[in-house]
């Protein structure tokens, strides 16, 4: 074990030196998932300090969502860990524009590909549910040292798009009762935002008939309009979310609709 760790330290030195992408020979994306999820399994013997270190310093040899669950973790339970990574990211709101140097460049880039696959909501147990009381003190602290980092709108983004992975309720029901009740309790536009925007996101690329038009979009904004009915007295915050992802998915279909119906009659003619 230590002989692994050693190699990948002596080959991140190297890498870093000649400014290079991480890599050994005969060694691809696949190897470097398959060595991660190795030691993930030794995580005990290694340590999760310094594991976490490791899967940082090959973040970009690890997928385009990488393997790296010790981090994910410590963006999960960690508020300063959450405020250090946006940090690395994105500058201080009130900082005068400049260009970065290549190193504070590849942190950012590691950043924005850590953050970005990230889907482990704080507080989420291993049942599948979520604590409310620990999402909401990840929250409230996290919103602390973003004010204090001078980066709290755009924090509070960030904050939203995990918040866009909450599971449903056991009827269905998304978001579950702990994150409606959290939102409620940040009463954040911001935060609404970056959830109602990463949640429209997470659906994809998605493929359909030439002339299915825009019945499955029809069909979401239907599931979101029933969901905002259902939540309206007692979450006004959850149903203002679902509504506007209501209206997105609404807008989307008629467009579907009206580029079906031109090829349609393109096809008659």
């Amino acid at each position: 074990m230590p002989l692994i760790v050693d190699a990948l330290d002596a080959l991140l030195a190297s890498w870093v030196q000649s400014e290079g992408t991480a890599r050994l020979e005969g060694l691809d994306t696949y190897d470097f998932v398959q060595l991660f999820k190795f030691l993930e399994s030794q995580r005990d013997a290694i340590g999760s300090q310094r594991l976490g270190q490791l899967e940082w310093g090959y973040l970009g040899a690890l997928g385009h969502e990488p393997f790296a669950p010790t981090l994910y973790q410590a963006l999960s339970e960690n508020p300063a860990f959450f405020v250090e990574v946006v940090s690395a990211l994105y500058k201080p709101a009130s900082a005068e524009h400049a260009e970065p140097s290549e190193a504070a460049q590849r942190v950012a880039e590691n950043g924005y590909r850590l953050l970005s696959s990230w889907h482990q909501l704080p507080g989420a147990t291993e049942s599948g549910e979520v604590d409310e009381k620990t999402l909401l003190e990840w929250s409230e602290k996290t919103r602390e040292l973003l004010s204090a980092a001078d980066r709290l709108k755009i924090g509070e983004i960030q904050i939203g798009a995990v918040l866009a992975y909450a599971p449903s309720d056991p009827d269905g029901s998304w978001p579950v009762e702990a994150v409606r009740n959290v939102l409620e309790k940040l009463d954040s536009r911001t935060i609404e935002r970056g959830m109602r925007t990463a949640k429209y996101n997470s659906r994809g690329v998605v493929s359909k008939s030439i002339d299915e038009g825009g019945e499955s979009e029809h069909k979401l904004a239907e599931e979101f309009e029933r969901s905002a009915d259902a939540f309206r007295d007692r979450w006004p915050r959850s149903t203002a979310v679902l509504r506007d992802l209501a209206a997105g998915y609404r807008r989307e279909a008629r467009r579907g609709d009206e580029e079906a119906e031109q090829r349609r009659q393109g096809f008659d003619r």
